[in-house]
């Protein structure tokens, strides 16, 4: 029995909730997901603004500088996995994180405030996930409906968000990065 995944809405509505899990996105298993990340033959990593302007109007605030959307979440920057070499690394990264992580490992927090998207093209099918490294989350996209999250959360002992960022960070790509406190 499938439930409706809070996550999805609160994308969908820009609001930060707490989420109950779903099941494999759109009937795909966990080994079927791994197969078709490593077996695309196109991949483009996104820097994504997790602030989307529904979420900024429910605080009162001017929406975002229009841009184009990754699902409903502005694009600040887009990497095409162009060589061999940087299509290994993304897909390394999206391996890191979609692996189930380590028993005792799988808390989530409440958040989802994604800085990362990647999409997978293999022919005519597209697998796309936004993934919250700061909750430990990632909804799967199929074809361009986003509809599941994952049930495990993020195997956020890898250092995928790190191998993410330094793609950006050395392509000089835009990325938001969390509001935290500075430690003095």
């Amino acid at each position: 029995m499938r439930h409706i995944s809070l996550r999805l809405i609160a994308a969908i509505l820009g609001a930060t909730v707490s989420l109950i899990s779903v099941g494999p996105a759109r009937g795909k298993s966990n080994d079927e997901i791994i197969a078709f990340i490593r077996n695309a033959e196109d991949i483009t990593l996104y820097s994504i603004n997790p602030e989307t302007d529904e979420w900024r109007r429910s605080l009162g605030l001017k929406p975002n500088k229009p841009s184009p959307l990754f699902f409903v979440y502005p694009i600040l920057g887009v990497v095409e996995g162009k060589s061999e070499a940087l299509k290994e690394k993304l897909r390394k990264a999206a391996l890191e994180t979609v692996t189930p992580p380590l028993a005792g490992f799988s808390t989530k927090m409440m958040c989802f405030e994604p800085r990362h998207a990647l999409k997978f093209k293999s022919g005519n099918q597209v697998l796309e996930l936004i993934i919250c490294y700061e909750c430990r989350s990632f909804i799967f996209g199929f074809n361009g409906r986003f509809l599941d999250e994952n049930e495990d959360g993020i195997n956020f002992k890898s250092p995928a968000q790190a191998d993410l960022n330094s793609i950006l960070d050395e392509l000089k790509v835009p990325r938001d990065i969390p509001k935290r406190k500075v430690e003095k």
